[in-house]
């Protein structure tokens, strides 16, 4: 008898043990099939987070006149070791809500050129610097202001100035901020962009001192080539690896979500010391500056000399394209990381000459210039205390610390010499 009722009660706790592994491979299917429906879902509905993209030319389109272009109304992902970026551009080509051409009665407008550090594919739109400073020069301020950055990787000084005079000023910009890179004095003087494979570009040239366009760019390359190229560097990031969560686009996106909300602590600048910068120009020297004898431009060769030459003659052209309508110009140097931090990410304190010749370089021209590497050093000094960093370790631009502040330097530039930039005018009624 106890022999039958022990093996009745092995069958039940057989049968509960089947039942129970039934439901738990019911519920691994339902997880794997939900998963795989949401997995779906998300390729379907966000495409951008399965497009590594390596190259920042697939972001581009060849332009007849600038070499290239930012794509309008595309949308990708930047991916490298440090980050992953999605950027989305509007119906022109930049990050941001498309801006009409037409200025409204109460705006004041600021337009932004400049490189990659403009364009800021290392970081967030909402970390981009010309967000920081829109936010803070609409809170500080009088004034709806509108910042409309059109920073395109890659464009030299030359590629800023055509696009000024051809789309630029279509915006009626009050101010022009110009974000100059060391880089773009090597590129003035040469008709193609080597790095990230961009190609050709537009090369003017000096004859008897008179800025001349020499020569316009020619495709040499399509979309679907350097596609295929990228693929090939790296054949292996779109194939799907289920255990690498970095090949799942809901991981992806979960991760981009996750990171939406993160806030960075740089906000004020009150533990820089003298952190407004001074204006150059004409009218405005400071003494700091030295006599003539003492600013002296600095070139390390005859190249050098004519790139600065060149340099010197396209912002001049610049300044008078912005001026033509109405508008005033300012120059923001960005700073080398090397100028900032040395191989171990220790600050530096050596002296910059490209900044100290572009400060020359616009004293003479009159146009407004804010030096940046005292104010960088400072924060990087701060920063290191928390294990933050105005650059990222591999890729030499920004991160979202190095962005905002120079969101907030420029912004209190600007906003300490609102007379000089006619910013006192009142908020038109009804402005919020």
């Amino acid at each position: 008898m106890d022999s039958v009722l022990w093996a009745e009660h092995l069958m039940t706790e057989k049968r509960k043990h089947t039942a129970l592994w039934k439901k738990l491979v019911l519920l691994l299917v339902s997880l794997l099939i939900a998963l795989a429906l949401s997995e779906g879902a998300v390729r379907l509905l966000y495409p951008e987070y399965g497009i590594p993209v390596h190259t920042t030319k697939l972001f581009t389109e060849f332009d007849p006149k600038l070499g290239w272009r930012k794509k309008p109304n595309f949308r990708g992902q930047h991916v490298q070791d440090e980050y992953t970026i999605v950027e989305q551009l509007n119906a022109r080509g930049q990050r941001g809500p498309v801006f009409p051409y037409e200025k409204p009665d109460d705006a004041y407008r600021i337009l932004v050129l400049g490189d990659s550090f403009a364009e800021g594919y290392t970081v967030e739109f909402r970390d981009l610097f010309s967000e920081i400073m829109s936010e803070r020069l609409n809170r500080t301020l009088e004034r709806d202001i509108e910042v409309i950055n059109v920073g395109t990787g890659g464009y030299g000084t030359d590629q800023e100035l055509l696009f000024f005079e051809d789309e630029g000023s279509k915006y009626e910009p009050d101010l022009t901020v110009l974000l100059f890179f060391i880089n773009d004095l090597t590129f003035n003087i040469r008709d193609n962009y080597t790095p990230k494979g961009r190609g050709q570009k537009p090369l003017f040239e000096l004859k008897d001192g008179e800025l001349k366009l020499k020569s316009l760019p020619k495709a040499t390359w399509s979309h679907d080539e350097v596609m295929a190229q990228d693929r090939a560097e790296h054949p292996t990031e779109d194939s799907f690896v289920p255990w690498r969560p970095e090949r799942w686009y809901l991981y992806r996106l979960l991760r981009h979500s996750l990171t939406a909300g993160t806030e960075n602590v740089i906000n004020e600048l009150p533990t820089i010391p003298h952190s407004v910068p001074g204006v150059a120009g004409s009218d405005a020297r400071s003494d700091e500056q030295g006599g003539d004898d003492e600013r002296r431009m600095r070139f390390s060769n005859d190249r050098n000399r004519r790139e600065w030459e060149m340099t010197e003659a396209l912002l001049g052209r610049l300044k008078e394209r912005v001026e033509d309508g109405g508008g005033s110009l300012v120059i923001f140097y960005v700073p080398v990381r090397g100028e900032v931090y040395n191989g171990k990410r220790e600050v530096v304190s050596n002296t910059s000459r490209i900044e100290s010749n572009l400060g020359i370089v616009a004293d003479r021209n009159g146009i407004d210039f804010i030096p940046s590497i005292a104010l960088f050093r400072a924060e990087a000094r701060i920063l290191a205390g928390q294990d933050k960093f105005l650059y990222w370790k591999k890729d030499p631009h920004w991160t979202a610390e190095g962005n905002h502040l120079t969101g907030l330097i420029i912004a209190e530039h600007i906003r300490t010499h609102r007379d000089r930039y006619q910013l006192d005018e009142p908020r038109a009624a009804g402005g919020n």
